[in-house]
Order: structure tokens, then sequence, then C-alpha cells
């Protein structure tokens, strides 16, 4: 089942937990998403995502498993915490953005915090 050959040697597919997953090939990693996105029950929406081995999955994508990145709402869909953003939630928790440490998110926008 989506099995692949290397110099001759059958490389065995990774089913995920979901029973429906299959990761092989160049992503063999069955990788649980790390998401902001809720359905309609506001549960936190917990998927499989197949990424290269040591990578982690964010927001639907992979990104190297030592990148100091969180998940986040708005576009990119992660923020840096290497480069001095965090995942910022305007009140009421409606929406989100990468804000720098020093701001915080209140109507559209990231504001300086006093």
């Amino acid at each position: 089942m989506g099995a692949r050959a290397l110099n001759g040697e059958c490389l065995a597919a990774t089913l995920c937990g979901d029973s429906k997953t299959v990761c092989s090939g160049d992503t063999p990693q069955c990788t649980v998403n790390d998401s902001v996105y809720v359905d309609d029950s506001s549960k936190v929406l917990s998927n499989f995502v197949c990424c290269p081995s040591t990578q982690k999955a964010l927001n639907g994508k992979c990104y190297p498993g030592d990148a100091p990145l969180t998940p986040c709402y708005q576009a990119p869909g992660v923020c840096d915490w290497g480069k001095g953003y965090y995942c910022a939630w305007n009140e009421g928790n409606a929406d989100s953005r990468c804000c720098k440490f020093d701001e915080y998110f209140k109507g559209n926008n990231c504001v300086k915090k006093a």
C-alpha cells in the first residue's frame, strides 16, 4: 500500500492515526497538524499532514522541526518567535495575527504596548 522502492529495497508507507492518510516517499512522516482553526462546534481541527522526516506541521504546511514558529490565523499562517513575533488575539478572540513582542492586537492592527 503506497510503498516505493529505493536502491532496490521496498520502503513501507506510514498509515496515520486517522486510518485514511498514507505517507510515503519524500514525505514519510505522519505529522499531527498544529492549527488555530476550529470547526462549527468550536473544536480544534486536528488532521494529519505528511512531512519530510524531522519536520512539523503548522496550519497544513511543513516546517523545520526546530524552527521557532507558532500557528496563527492571519497570513502568513505562522509567527516566527525567532524574529520577535507571536500570535496575538484581539478582544473576544475573533481574530489573530502576528504582532511583535512589544505589541498587542487591537481592532485590526498591532499596537505598541504602553
